[in-house]
Formats: C-alpha cells, structure tokens, sequence
C-alpha cells in the first residue's frame, strides 16, 4: 500500500501509538501463546509446534484475526477467558519493560522529531508503559499521554481520538496520527480531519531471537499479535496519507513537509 498524499500539509501535533511502532509486540505475545500452552498441557498439543499449526488453521479459515481471539478459541471451556487474560496480563506487566523491546532507532528519531514537532501518545498500552518510556528517556517528549489504561479510554473508539483533540488545542487537520493499524489508528483518525501516518514496518524492524522450542516454532510467524485485515470499501477514503517502512523514513518523510 503506497498512498503517499502530495502537497500534504505539515502538522503541528504528531500522535504516536506504542506497539510495534515504538516497542516490539511479539515477546509479549508469544509470552500470551506460552501461557496457554502451559494452560492447555501437552497432553492436549503434544508440542509447541501443534499449537503454531493451530493457530495458521484459526487464521487462515477467518475465524480470528487477533492474539486474544485465537487464545478464546482454543482455551477449554473449563478456563475462564477474562480470568485467563487478567491472570496473563497482571504477570505480563508487571515486567513490560522486558516484554516491549524497542524498535530499534526509533527514539534517536523521536528526540530529533521532537525538535520540529509536538509529539503525542494515543496507544493501547497499559499504566506501566510510562515506567518503560521513563527508563527509555523518553515519557517526557510526549506533552499528550494518551495511555489506554490511564484515561479509560480505547481505540478505535472515537471519544479517545476527540479526548486527544481537545487535549492539544488544535484543529484536527494540524494533528497527524502515527500507527501500525490502519483500522485502529488511521481511518478513525482521519474520519475526525486528522492526516495519518502508516508504520508499515518489515520484521526486521521489530526484533526478536527465538531461544528454545517454543519460541523457535513461532518464529516463522508474520504476525503475532493481529493480522492485517482488508480495508472496508467504505473506509477506503481514509487511507493513509504516508506510508512509511523504518524510523529514518518516518523521519524524512515528516521533515520533507512544508
């Protein structure tokens, strides 16, 4: 998808989201997948790569497109889903700093980004991204902190996107967002007046070295946290403005607007 818009204005505010643009997804994922392999036994798989096949069937048929679908097809009906992710997700944060890995370069790229632009933060992150982004030296660049978690909010919800709005004292058409998911970030974001920025970045860019059977079997994995989905015909007038394939991309492509 190349959709660059020529003649594009350049913002004043730009909003980033956080996973797979600014911290790596898959170790949290494939903390999830490891978890319900334990969950489920290997009496019920046999090996991890059983489980990787199973995932490809869910995905392949259309019957999940995201981490947290595949999971509530698979566990038994004597696990309870929503205890399942709490459980999960309580153990997963509490050491997020490990499970969110940097996308490489991308904070060089932010503080030079910070001294042409305003930045913000619009993500689905939970409370203790702050601490990672702190540790990062990176929290205070943002001067907009829409953490999901923090303000009770979610995207793709457009009360998130308003609340941002209202946050930066700028018109819509002044704000860029920036994100990995054209469906959850971009045609909301642009449905309110918003241009929008796709991370459209290759696995290399999001790092992560398998380190024994388990991991190894995911490995050949594109995508282990959500699978790109079609974009509706209805929403194709909200297609990205640019699209962008490494942090110094982003950088150039930002700096090149006048």
């Amino acid at each position: 998808m190349n959709t660059d818009t020529p003649h594009l204005s350049r913002p004043k505010l730009l909003l980033f989201d956080v996973g797979d643009v600014l911290v790596c997804d898959s170790t949290s994922a494939i903390f999830v997948y490891r978890c319900l392999y334990d969950a489920l036994g290997e009496h019920h798989w046999g090996t991890p790569q059983d489980l990787v096949n199973e995932r490809e069937k869910l995905i392949n048929s259309g019957k999940a497109k995201d981490l947290w679908k595949v999971v509530e097809l698979l566990l038994p009906d004597s696990i309870e889903l929503d205890e399942f992710r709490q459980h999960t997700r309580a153990e997963m944060y509490n050491d997020w700093g490990y499970h969110s890995p940097a996308v490489p370069l991308m904070a060089e790229v932010l503080h030079k980004l910070s001294k042409s632009f305003r930045l913000g933060l619009l993500a689905n992150q939970p409370e203790t991204i702050e601490d990672v982004l702190r540790e990062r030296e990176l929290w205070d660049l943002f001067e907009i902190q829409g953490i999901s978690d923090i303000v009770k909010m979610h995207k793709p919800q457009e009360n998130f996107f308003l609340w941002a709005i209202n946050e930066a004292h700028l018109p819509p058409n002044e704000i860029m967002m920036i994100g990995d998911r054209v469906d959850n970030d971009i045609v909301p974001a642009k449905k309110l007046g918003m241009s929008g920025c796709w991370i459209n970045f290759p696995p290399e860019m999001r790092p992560w070295e398998p380190y024994d059977e388990f991991t190894r079997a995911f490995k050949p994995c594109k995508n282990l946290v959500c699978v790109p989905q079609p974009i509706d015909p209805k929403d194709e007038q909200y297609l990205p403005d640019i699209t962008v394939v490494s942090p110094r991309d982003l950088l150039n492509k930002l700096c090149a607007l006048e």
